[in-house]
């Protein structure tokens, strides 16, 4: 794809400057683009492996949901497949600013504690995630 080069500068300029933002070098910000890369794959791929998957969409109602995870519409699943999934692809291909402050492996350890030590690759790519963004792992599952 060509890009015209007062685009391509203002790509870069907006990558640099984002970096800054974070407080991490140029190359610790590409690194954590393509670790949250990979666990926003391994996540897609623990959920085709447990058949959480679904081509069925949710409504746009349901997507638009205020409540945290859009617990009032969707099961959490549904949620990380068309929700988080799509938002941090987005930022990813954007180059935008990743969030600094997450914490979505309490609520997947509850809301897939019926799949038993199934979901347990799951629920790690989860705090996976969480800890490279926000520092911090709140898992009390077994860790693998």
């Amino acid at each position: 794809m060509f890009l015209p080069d007062s685009i391509m500068w203002l790509l870069i300029s907006k990558s640099k400057l984002c970096a800054k933002i974070g407080g991490l070098s140029e190359r610790e910000f590409q690194m954590k683009y393509q670790q949250t890369q990979a666990l926003l794959q391994a996540i897609a791929a623990e959920l085709r492996s447990l058949r959480l998957w679904t081509d069925a969409q949710p409504s746009v109602a349901a997507l638009a949901s205020q409540a945290p995870f859009c617990c009032d519409t969707m099961p959490l699943e549904q949620w990380l497949q068309f929700v988080l999934l799509p938002r941090m692809q987005a930022l990813i291909d954007a180059r935008a600013v990743l969030p600094a402050q997450i914490s979505i492996c309490p609520i997947a350890e509850q809301a897939f504690a019926p799949l038993g030590s199934e979901a347990w690759p799951l629920i790690n790519r989860i705090a996976d995630l969480d800890e490279l963004l926000s520092g911090r792992r709140e898992q009390s599952i077994v860790r693998i």
